[in-house]
């Protein structure tokens, strides 16, 4: 399966976009850097889908 990480970036932009979030909000929400949320738009940087704290 190809995996296009500048079109998942766009798509990220998009969603956030769409629900009203700031990069800065939306990495908050996603305990990233909002470093890491640009980086993920601009399509040069990927992450994984599992996410979550384990603590």
């Amino acid at each position: 399966m190809y995996y296009d990480i500048k079109e998942s970036g766009m798509r990220i932009k998009e969603m956030r976009k769409k629900a009203g979030l700031t990069q800065e909000k939306l990495a908050e929400k996603m305990n990233l850097s909002t470093n890491m949320i640009s980086k993920m738009e601009q399509g040069v940087s990927g992450t994984t889908l599992d996410n979550r704290d384990n603590s």
